[in-house]
């Protein structure tokens, strides 16, 4: 019985946590797109990584000028963005399987979005189990407080008014550094175990 209680109440944890996040993550992709699935920004701002992973499978950095226009670095000639390349990294299958070029922005913040929601709540599922013991875990409540609080009530919901390379990098950034955090923290508890391969990938 009390394992059967015990599974109920992961799986009443896990829901709240599916429903509460499913809903800020429609939120913010409905305000990303406008309500509508179509394009609507400047081209260029929208297809930087794409043109960064592209140019990185041949093997080199810079991109044509028309990727990134104003905002271009030019050495030698070449034209170069200031902006990380880890989005890039994570586009090379789809560049390299010539899907979608010039159109993932809005997918890849969207899920990038969801992942700050997981890495978050995983971080305060890991913080209630420090604190109350390895079978305590937050209360439905509080996971619904921190993904409303997160997912539409700061900075990162803001992110959603334009899907283009400046907040795509913002939204990446967040979600590598929220799971680097909960991995370290996993590592710090048990630093026998291989949590810090996940830190080190983040």
């Amino acid at each position: 019985v009390r394992r059967l209680r015990v599974a109920t109440g992961e799986w009443d944890r896990h829901l709240v946590f599916l429903v509460s996040a499913a809903l800020c993550t429609l939120a913010f992709a409905l305000v990303l797109v406008h309500g509508s699935p179509e394009i609507t920004h400047p081209y260029y701002l929208r297809s930087f990584y794409d043109f960064q992973a592209a140019s990185l499978l041949d093997g080199h950095l810079d991109v044509p000028a028309q990727a990134v226009h104003g905002e271009a670095f030019f050495f030698h000639g070449k034209a170069y963005g200031y902006f990380g390349i880890v989005p890039a990294l994570l586009r090379l299958p789809f560049v390299l399987c010539d899907v979608g070029f010039g159109h993932l922005t809005d997918a890849f913040m969207i899920v990038e979005y969801f992942g700050c929601l997981l890495f978050a709540t995983l971080i305060l599922d890991f913080a209630g189990s420090m604190v109350g013991g390895p079978d305590s875990r937050p209360r439905p409540w509080a996971v619904v407080v921190l993904l409303a609080n997160l997912g539409l009530g700061s900075t990162l919901f803001f992110v959603s008014s334009r899907g283009f390379v400046y907040h795509e990098a913002v939204v990446s950034g967040l979600c590598f550094a929220l799971g680097a955090a909960y991995f370290s923290l996993r590592y710090l508890a048990a630093p026998g175990q291989r949590w810090w391969i996940g830190a080190l990938v983040c």
